[in-house]
């Protein structure tokens, strides 16, 4: 489930735009669907993610994110 439909419209520009976007997917759900997608870079944990400089983030997660994740 996404929390916020409305950041799907900021990850597609993101992509239009040639930006890389962190993803963050201990579940390996989004790998198989990144192929061509060569600005979605992965990374095993948050703190790697943010500390990345990626314009955008991705997180696959049932928890709930630290308040500058969201």
């Amino acid at each position: 489930m996404i929390d916020d439909i409305s950041r799907v419209k900021i990850l597609n520009a993101l992509l239009l735009d040639n930006e890389e976007i962190a993803v963050v997917d201990p579940t390996g759900r989004v790998r198989p669907f990144s192929h061509g997608l060569e600005k979605l870079v992965f990374y095993e944990t948050f703190m790697d993610a943010f500390k990345s400089g990626a314009k955008g983030y991705l997180f696959v997660t049932n928890r709930h994110l630290p308040p500058q994740a969201q």
